[in-house]
């Protein structure tokens, strides 16, 4: 379990983050989500022990960390970057773990789990994006740890890629692993995570579980017909708010079964009627509406 408690950290005037508390559990996939610059890797940095936050704790199964100290039993992927061009992966992951007391044998392994297998023997300035991410998932690995945080994990990868990924993150958990991991793609994470803490602005804007953030709306329905506008008339007559949608289609302020009435009585036919679906994506563009740094506004002429 990762717990973080009331950490806060400034680089000069800039307050990256703001007494930032939340839990990681075990068993349990947490999506890590915010704008660009909102401070979730200076978090995650604070949270693997490769920064010092200037007040707060980290807690790694219930014991307190030593700030800027190498954290046990955490397997962490930050950055896929790091690792010599020159080097193999099985040299690579080989090094790391007679550094970590390991048996050469877990090498096998990880290459094995990560599907790098085949190109072990390659070196590793020839891997692209996703093969890369591949082989620092596979350090984060190495000494099965209980806890893994993973910062971007599915970037680079092609879709077959990201499913892995995905499975990789549910099988972990479901063997009891606290999994915490940051994403900007929120629909494969919505199919992913259990929970969601949101940060904005170096601030927890919202927290909780992925049914509180991807839900549907009992008193808001999308609706289609054969005489969108007709129906749209009839709706708005006896005081229901009505607005168009880009396509076909209209989004209702009133529920599913009172559309459908009106539909009837006016004798138009309906070809879809649902329940507007609120997804991970809406629920953050809401929740980080004011704290977004970096905001075009439109886009450059010619």
């Amino acid at each position: 379990m990762i717990d973080i408690t009331k950490v806060s950290r400034r680089f000069g005037t800039k307050a990256a983050l703001t007494d930032v508390s939340f839990s990681a559990p075990d068993g349990s996939v947490t999506g890590f989500v915010g704008p660009n610059g909102a401070g979730k890797s200076t978090l995650l940095r604070i949270a693997t022990g490769l920064d010092r936050p200037d007040a707060g704790v980290v807690a790694i199964d219930g014991v307190e960390q030593a700030p800027g100290e190498p954290r046990r039993n955490v397997g962490a992927l930050l950055d896929a970057s790091w690792t010599h061009p020159r080097r193999t992966a099985y040299d690579h992951l080989l090094a790391l773990a007679l550094l970590q007391g390991l048996p050469a044998s877990r090498v096998g392994e990880v290459l094995e789990v990560t599907g790098l297998a085949a190109v072990a023997k390659r070196r590793i300035g020839q891997f692209s994006l996703g093969m890369r991410q591949r082989l620092g998932i596979a350090v984060a690995l190495l000494d099965r740890p209980t806890n893994v945080i993973l910062d971007e994990p599915i970037n680079g990868l092609d879709p077959d890629g990201i499913t892995w990924v995905r499975c990789l993150a549910r099988d972990l958990a479901d063997q009891g692993a606290a999994v915490l991991m940051s994403s900007h793609l929120l629909a494969e994470l919505a199919q992913t995570a259990d929970r969601i803490v949101v940060i904005g602005r170096g601030r927890i804007v919202g927290a909780g579980p992925i049914e509180e953030f991807v839900r549907t709306s009992a008193e808001v329905s999308v609706v289609r017909s054969d005489d969108d506008e007709r129906l749209a008339v009839a709706l708005t007559e006896v005081g229901y708010a009505v607005d168009r949608l880009a396509g076909p289609g209209l989004r209702v302020h009133a529920p599913s079964h009172v559309v459908g009435r009106a539909a009837l009585h006016h004798g138009v036919a309906l070809t879809a009627l649902t329940p507007e679906a609120v997804s991970l994506e809406d629920r953050f563009r809401e929740l980080t509406a004011d704290a977004v740094e970096y905001r075009a506004e439109g886009l450059m002429s010619a």
